[in-house]
């Protein structure tokens, strides 16, 4: 128990970093797209017979918001394994990014091949995992027997 706190009390700190790192371009990209929904006929057409704005913004535009960033969050699982050198070196923390900037340093191309197909089985995760979400926010697209 003793453990695990001390555990979350130093990876707080570096997970805060990663985290906000990547909130501005997450935010500025759905900003864009939610715009861009705004101003497409059917929210017109929303407007027009009379659906409350909540409801237009929350179940017709951010639905239609999210496709894009869900596509594009395919390859965060992997970016956040690999993606953390600087991190690592700031904090101190032995990690992945350190490990593989290591290898290269040394030569060692078994760890770097090994490093390399952990990111890949990584990135297919993540497209799995983004597949099916995108299956559950778009009722458009489906998956098996038509």
């Amino acid at each position: 128990m003793r453990f695990t706190f001390s555990y979350a009390h130093h990876i707080f700190l570096p997970l805060l970093v990663s985290f906000v790192g990547g909130v501005g371009g997450t935010m500025r990209m759905i900003r864009a797209t939610m715009l861009d929904q705004m101003g497409m006929p059917y929210i017109f057409a929303l407007r027009a017979r009379g659906i409350s704005e909540r409801r237009v913004y929350l179940n017709h535009a951010f639905r239609n918001t999210l496709n894009p960033y869900i596509t594009g969050s395919a390859n965060l699982l992997a970016s956040l394994f690999s993606g953390s050198l600087v991190l690592e070196i700031i904090f101190a923390y032995p990690g992945i990014g350190r490990l593989m900037y290591e290898a290269v340093m040394q030569q060692d191309i078994n760890l770097v091949l090994a490093n390399s197909m952990f990111i890949s089985a990584l990135v297919l995760i993540g497209m799995i995992i983004s597949d099916i979400l995108l299956a559950l926010v778009d009722p458009r697209i489906r998956y098996g027997k038509e």
